[in-house]
């Protein structure tokens, strides 16, 4: 007895969850800065989830009013980055705290311009950055702050 088998593939309409609105008024739309995080050792240089020393799920992010902040866990051939990119949108003074487990809990000031340009053109400026308790490099061509531990 043969037994066909069929495989039916569908698409489905993806909500998008992201909540930002794109407005066609715009000639030039520039996004807000990505803000790509490496935690390394400071004896070793060695980056910390690479190493085993931390686990990407004990990674959690908070606001000051302590509501969940969106991240991701980028892994690639032992490069391993936090993306925080959804921090960029909000153009009021901001503080967060990245927390690695119990022990580490990194505090990051942002302060983020919306600015509307007369040729119809919007873009997003950094204006000040800081991370408090540990010492930490910005990359300038990379864009990947590396924060010391």
């Amino acid at each position: 007895m043969n037994k066909a088998k069929i495989l039916l593939l569908t698409t489905f309409p993806v909500p998008n969850t992201n909540k930002v609105v794109y407005s066609s008024n715009y000639s030039c739309f520039t996004l807000p800065p990505e803000f790509l995080f490496e935690i390394v050792d400071k004896k070793s240089g060695e980056n910390m989830f690479s190493s085993g020393k931390f686990n990407s799920n004990d990674i959690i992010v908070k606001d000051v009013n302590n509501k969940d902040i969106s991240h991701a866990f980028c892994s690639d051939n032992g490069f391993n980055l936090i993306n925080l990119s959804s921090i960029g949108w909000n153009t009021n003074i901001s503080d967060y705290t990245l927390f690695i487990g119990a022990d580490i809990k990194i505090k990051i000031h942002l302060v983020m311009e919306k600015k509307i340009n007369g040729n119809n053109s919007i873009s997003y400026n950094k204006i000040e950055f800081s991370v408090e308790d540990y010492e930490y490099e910005q990359s300038n061509t990379a864009g990947i702050i590396k924060i010391i531990i």
